[in-house]
């Protein structure tokens, strides 16, 4: 955070891509992994209405989500914004993870 508050415009550039590209890594692995146990863990004969309901809650919860990091870093600060994001995306990966851990655990 301290590489964001400095004048230097190439040290800002370089340090917002390599945040922004870390934050792109670890919502793609979330995504990924998530659609896999969504599959695992509903019925199958109930799929396409269980996947409807869970791509609304996504919508829902994204565009919260967006609305909510807009509001920050408008009226905060990027590295409010940055944080929050990253807090929230290291639950969900929390989540993610302990829930594979029980699932496998069970099986």
């Amino acid at each position: 955070m301290v590489f964001l508050s400095s004048n230097n415009a190439k040290l800002i550039l370089i340090s917002y891509l390599v945040l922004n590209a870390l934050i792109q890594y670890f919502h793609s692995l979330i995504l990924s992994i998530g659609n896999n146990y969504i599959f695992m863990i509903f019925d199958k004969k109930e799929f396409t209405k269980q996947n409807a309901f869970i791509l609304f809650i996504r919508i829902i919860f994204y565009s919260t989500l967006i609305i909510l990091l807009t509001v920050l870093y408008l009226y905060v600060s990027y590295e409010a914004m940055f944080i929050t994001f990253s807090v929230i995306l290291f639950i969900t990966c929390f989540i993610i993870f302990y829930s594979k851990h029980k699932i496998e655990i069970k099986n």
